[in-house]
């Protein structure tokens, strides 16, 4: 597999995040559901368009959960927010 075709998953996303493992725990299962949420496949592909939206989901995650943030559904709730205008700028490049 080359780099191109690598496959980030949940854990790879948050691995470097510098958060105890009940805070990675709280932001990962956060992820899962706001990409549920939004019928989006959870892994990232390097190069697949509508990566966009799953690497916003996770730096709102990571930038509330830095704020101190640990309820997986707040962070859910956060990280979609602005979801829809994100859709809508992608959709605009397409």
């Amino acid at each position: 597999m080359t780099a191109a075709e690598h496959v980030f998953t949940t854990a790879e996303l948050f691995a470097d995040a510098p958060f105890d493992a009940g805070t990675l725990a709280a932001m990962m299962e956060a992820y899962a559901a706001a990409c549920q949420d939004l019928d989006i496949a959870c892994d990232i592909y390097a190069g697949q368009l509508g990566n966009e939206i799953r690497l916003q989901l996770v730096v709102r995650i990571l930038k509330a959960a830095a704020t101190g943030e640990r309820d997986p559904n707040f962070l859910k709730m956060l990280a979609l927010r602005s979801i829809p205008n994100e859709i809508e700028a992608l959709n605009r490049k397409l």
